[in-house]
């Protein structure tokens, strides 16, 4: 006849999440997109949404949007890649956070979003 045997062990005590209070900075901004996206990957909605065509078959986007609904003098730059960089950088640091990001956009936009 076989043994089965096991054994118990004890879960480990789930760390408490930190409250994070609400941004007041974003309580400020303006919805442009309320929408919930439903079987979109986050690499597809880079391609279609933010990618502006750099690097993917997918046209302009923000650009377009923007003009279309009467904002003016609007540059949306390529992104440019940090692997387009010599082998020493590793990347875009933010100023602002001190984050290092694989790529980086220059753009002009307006203060006043049209709707």
């Amino acid at each position: 006849s076989a043994v089965v045997s096991s054994s118990h062990r004890e879960t480990p005590p789930l760390k408490s999440l930190t409250v994070v209070p609400p941004d007041e900075t974003l309580k400020k901004m303006t919805i442009v997109l309320e929408e919930q996206l439903m079987g979109v990957s986050v690499q597809e909605f880079y391609e279609l949404i933010f990618s502006e065509g750099n690097r993917t078959d997918a046209g302009p986007f923000m650009e377009p949007w923007l003009t279309g609904r009467g904002s003016f003098d609007v540059v949306v730059g390529d992104w440019n890649f940090a692997s387009d960089n010599d082998a020493t950088t590793s990347g875009f640091v933010n100023e602002w956070c001190g984050e290092t990001q694989q790529q980086q956009q220059l753009s002009k936009l307006p203060t006043y979003l049209p709707y």
